[in-house]
């Protein structure tokens, strides 16, 4: 039968991975140590309210609130805890009396009313900045304050804490990576797409979502991209195995052409290769992105709008207009014609807005609009 030991050692590993189970974590370290509840702390400095911050299921939510919004940037203990060694225990008599408890606002003020008093903290980190992770073990009047037989017990949780903790922190920084990242592919002009070895979709940008909804000889299915051209569809398998196959040098990726089923140009379809991530790409449970597809759209509305190109180039509205003109295909005297003004206005709109934008050729106009995407 499990051990109460044990079970602590349990919940603090299952917590590292799942944050919803933090609260049963460190309720049952409170309980293993005879006290009223633990909470979990890491700070980037001084006089600020943590970075991190997790608790057991007995703190009351004002307590909670009132700590986090003001106490923790004057409480005494944290003063205390930077001193302390790494993988050391401290409690209140190293840096305070009952006297000074008795005239400190943290103490009298803040943890008084919640009848708490004493604690037990455990140094688990430091790193730049002053950066610190610590556990804090809270305790009553009545519980009084803590006994060598309590700062043994802690000890030995330590290592356990130090390494919930850490495992936590490195998969949440890690998940924060991932969706900026993520979050990054919706401001590329081009529908992003990535797949897993297989073939089959990982992450689909809106842009991209948008484009296959169009089902206009290109859609996304369970098991990867459809194309309804039979030879676009054969060339970019290829491509695609090509791109996958090991080892990694074999090929880099490369372009196809696929046809629409409407009249409109046709898409461009680019596969490049990800990073490799070595062995785990075969270990990891959850499917791995490998391949990127990079997929534009001659025929949409990608080009930027009259408004934004004005702002970008400090254009007036005339200029921007020829430009965006110009960047959809339109030729100089299509647009003075579409616009009811002669062909000499127009131009000398066009060499106005060439000026400003530092250009001298026509295709340098269009290359930099449609850089804006």
């Amino acid at each position: 039968m499990e051990s109460r030991h044990e079970a602590v050692i349990h919940s603090l590993y299952a917590a590292s991975l799942d944050a919803g189970a933090w609260p049963v974590a460190l309720t049952r370290v409170a309980d293993a140590l005879g006290a009223v509840d633990t909470t979990l702390e890491v700070h980037s400095g001084p006089a600020r309210a943590p970075d991190f911050f997790a608790c057991g299921n007995r703190l009351p939510n004002r307590g909670v609130e009132a700590y986090l919004s003001h106490y923790a940037a004057i409480c005494p203990r944290i003063p205390m805890i930077e001193s302390q060694a790494v993988g050391s225990v401290g409690v209140d008599y190293d840096f305070i009396s009952e006297s000074g408890m008795n005239h400190d606002a943290f103490y009298s003020e803040f943890l008084a009313p919640d009848d708490l008093r004493y604690f037990m903290s455990a140094s688990l980190a430091k790193g730049p900045g002053k950066r610190l992770a610590f556990a804090a073990v809270h305790r009553s009047p009545t519980q009084g304050h803590a006994t060598p037989q309590d700062t043994r017990r802690l000890r030995a949780l330590l290592p356990h804490l130090q390494q919930s903790l850490d495992t936590h922190l490195r998969l949440r920084a890690a998940a924060a990576h991932e969706d900026s990242l993520l979050a990054a592919f919706e401001h590329v002009g081009d529908a992003v797409v990535l797949l897993d070895k297989l073939g089959r979709p990982v992450h689909v940008s809106h842009r991209a979502s948008t484009l296959f909804g169009e089902e206009d000889g290109l859609s996304l299915a369970q098991d990867g991209l459809a194309i309804a051209d039979g030879a676009a569809r054969s060339q970019y398998q290829r491509l695609l195995a090509s791109t996958v196959a090991e080892p990694a040098g074999i090929a880099p990726g490369g372009d196809v052409a696929v046809p629409r089923t409407t009249e409109r140009l046709p898409y461009i379809v680019r596969v490049r290769r990800l990073p490799p991530t070595g062995a785990m790409r075969n270990e990891l449970p959850a499917p791995v992105a490998v391949v990127m597809l990079l997929i534009s759209d001659p025929s949409g509305s990608t080009l930027a709008d009259t408004s934004r190109i004005a702002d970008v180039f400090d254009l007036t509205v005339r200029e921007a207009e020829v430009v965006a003109a110009l960047a959809a295909g339109d030729s100089l005297r299509e647009h003075a014609h579409q616009r009811g003004v002669r062909i000499s206005t127009a131009r000398f709109h066009l060499y106005r807005a060439m000026a400003k934008m530092g250009v001298r050729r026509q295709s340098d106009v269009i290359r930099l609009v449609a850089s804006l995407g």
